[in-house]
């Protein structure tokens, strides 16, 4: 009778289990999808603009390039310093602290200001810095039309990059959906229409990818604008506080966003590293790399997506005390981002050609080498995934938790201390470029065993701290 009746502890406590899994899987679903969704949708904006660039000549093609790997390393400090606005109005929408929300939004919004001018020119005047580390002086010139148009981008790219982080805390991803469906579109077609002098717009040439982005946003961010402000909903939020209020949260926004800002800042220049020393190699070790690298980034969007959510729920359950949901939100979230991960590990794996092929004729001779050390670095990039889908889960938990300093360490750590120094050191080994994805490999399982021990240690401090400080008082 004993026996029975433990199995049946045994069975419920299973049964339990299982009921929580599918329960909290479907509300960090819910948060993610539309994130997904979203981080997908607007990958093809940077993919008919390489289709455009390329009708445009070699020349125009190399300039976009090096803006957009440019644009996209300065730009990622601010974007995830401003990122923490979706963490501060997590935990204040779970407390129910409406009041709290306003200041978090008001404080974004004033850091946003702060930036633009300073961004502005940075960008209007990035043609001397081209030219001082060496680019030919034909590309930087056509690089300078696509950044003068594109600056004036960054003032509605600033504003709506607060409105989104602001609802996305609040838990309405489905908002950060429809931007995607509005912007994608509008963007191609005025990239379109500008390059080339379609539909009555005159022809610009390169520079009308920078002008057709800085007039899709512009566009975007007052329609959203309007919205927020007419929608009753969000009224609540919009009540100007006064400034003693803000300063608190703009001091909480860069201490928990400049250290993301900052880890975003070495994982992609980590990578712009890595292409550099491929490209020293040969031609075709750098095309190779850069095929796996599109994939790479691409389903990555997935694991950063969820990385999203996880942050999202993390900080609601924190604010509503929901102590059990922290953690579950956690380890759910890693077993989606490695399921994810492993399958995409298959294609990498079984299918690497019909990869290869989007880019590549895979049965011109001409092309053996590049789609040889393609497929390689494929089944590399395959386990630097399989391991990186947890780190990012663990990522997202532990910014949900406000701790982002130690993920910036790790980062740091294991891009710049481990893998870069290791992958040189391979290189001039003999190593080839085997030698830098190997490095990469070791340096993000290390990342995920820093990281895991990290959680553990921030989760037990937050799940017991009440009971210790409360027993303190006892004894006193």
């Amino acid at each position: 009778m004993e026996r029975l009746s433990n199995y049946y502890f045994q069975v419920m406590q299973v049964a339990h289990s299982f009921k929580n899994f599918f329960s909290e899987s479907k509300v960090l679903l819910i948060l993610s999808i539309p994130l997904i969704m979203s981080g997908i949708i607007d990958t093809s904006v940077g993919f008919f603009s390489n289709i455009f660039l390329a009708h445009l000549g070699a020349t125009s093609l190399a300039a976009g390039a090096l803006v957009n790997w440019v644009f996209t390393t300065l730009m990622v400090i601010i974007w995830g310093t401003l990122s923490a606005i979706t963490t501060l109005v997590a935990r204040y929408y779970g407390a129910q602290k409406n009041a709290e929300i306003s200041y978090v939004f008001y404080a974004g919004l004033s850091l946003a200001i702060v930036l633009m001018l300073p961004a502005m020119l940075l960008l209007w005047n990035l043609s001397p810095i081209f030219l001082f580390f060496g680019q030919a002086p034909a590309t930087v010139k056509l690089a300078q039309f696509y950044l003068h148009g594109l600056t004036w981008a960054i003032i509605p790219d600033f504003i709506i990059t607060v409105l989104l982080q602001f609802v996305a805390g609040l838990g309405r991803t489905r908002i950060n959906l429809t931007f995607s469906f509005l912007f994608v579109p509008l963007s191609i077609f005025f990239n379109y229409s500008l390059m080339f002098g379609k539909f009555g717009f005159h022809q610009l040439g390169i520079a009308g990818i920078g002008w057709g982005a800085a007039l899709t946003f512009w566009i975007i961010t007052l329609g959203f604008s309007c919205y927020f402000c007419l929608n009753k909903s969000y009224r609540i939020y919009f009540k100007f506080p006064y400034w003693r209020k803000i300063i608190p949260q703009l001091y909480e926004i860069f201490q928990v966003g400049l250290p993301l800002g900052l880890t975003y800042f070495f994982e992609v220049g980590f990578f712009l590293a890595m292409s550099i020393l491929m490209g020293r190699i040969s031609a075709d070790m750098l095309s190779a790399n850069q095929i796996a690298l599109q994939f790479f980034w691409l389903f990555s969007i997935v694991t950063f997506a969820l990385a999203q959510g996880i942050t999202i729920r993390v900080g609601h359950s924190i604010g509503q005390n929901n102590k059990k949901a922290v953690n579950n939100a956690t380890y759910v979230g890693m077993f989606y981002a490695s399921t994810f991960m492993f399958l995409v590990a298959l294609i990498y794996w079984i299918f690497p050609e019909r990869l290869i092929t989007i880019d590549f004729n895979v049965q011109d001779i001409k092309n053996t080498t590049i789609v040889h050390l393609a497929t390689e670095f494929l089944a590399l990039a395959a386990l630097v995934q399989l391991f990186e889908a947890p780190r990012f889960a663990l990522f997202g938990s532990l910014r949900g938790l406000k701790d982002t300093r130690f993920t910036l360490f790790t980062s740091v750590l294991v891009f710049w201390i481990i893998a870069l120094p290791l992958g040189a050191i391979a290189l001039s080994y003999g190593f080839s470029g085997y030698g830098i994805w190997w490095a990469t490999i070791l340096a993000e399982i290390i990342g995920v065993f820093l990281l895991v021990r990290q959680y553990r240690r921030k989760i037990k401090e937050y799940l017991f701290e009440p009971e210790i400080n409360s027993q303190a008082t006892l004894k006193r």
